[in-house]
């Protein structure tokens, strides 16, 4: 009896291990997602409304693991390493919150404008990756769990 809970329990928990896996690629995903919004509300507010930066992270879901760190970074000036991101996109979001709110609001449009650009890049990386290795792991950890089972057998 319990031999066939083993067999039948084999391939679902290789499939949760290669979801597991990717956790980071979505998570990468998610952050530059939630980035990519909030750049696009802090550019409407410099542009129109003239309202700050805090007012704007305001209109972000607060659940996020995206507002927790930028609300360090902004705020605390605390130097926090984001989860699951390269050297590059760290130094790159660091300077972002170094910069922001320092010059005027023509300049700060330019700056905005040309990090927008940047962090729609860094999301199409993410998605295509997350993509990529989706299917990747999902066939990796079937064939993981079919070649266990066989083995079990």
């Amino acid at each position: 009896m319990n031999k066939y809970i083993l067999y039948t329990l084999v391939i679902p928990i290789s499939f949760l291990i290669g979801k597991i896996l990717l956790i980071k690629h979505t998570e990468r995903k998610n952050f530059f997602f939630e980035f990519n919004i909030f750049i696009k509300n802090i550019e409407n507010e410099v542009s129109f409304s003239l309202g700050s930066i805090k007012e704007t992270l305001t209109l972000q879901d607060k659940n996020t693991y995206f507002y927790k760190v930028m609300v360090n970074k902004l705020f605390n000036n605390n130097g926090v390493k984001i989860k699951y991101l390269t050297k590059n996109e760290q130094s790159f979001i660091d300077n972002f919150c170094f910069n922001l709110g320092k010059t005027d609001r023509i300049t700060q449009l330019k700056f905005i404008e040309h990090s927008k650009k940047q962090i729609e890049d860094y999301l199409d990386k993410a998605t295509n990756l997350e993509k990529r290795n989706n299917k990747l792991y999902f066939k990796l950890s079937i064939l993981i769990g079919i070649l266990i089972y066989i083995l079990i057998i």
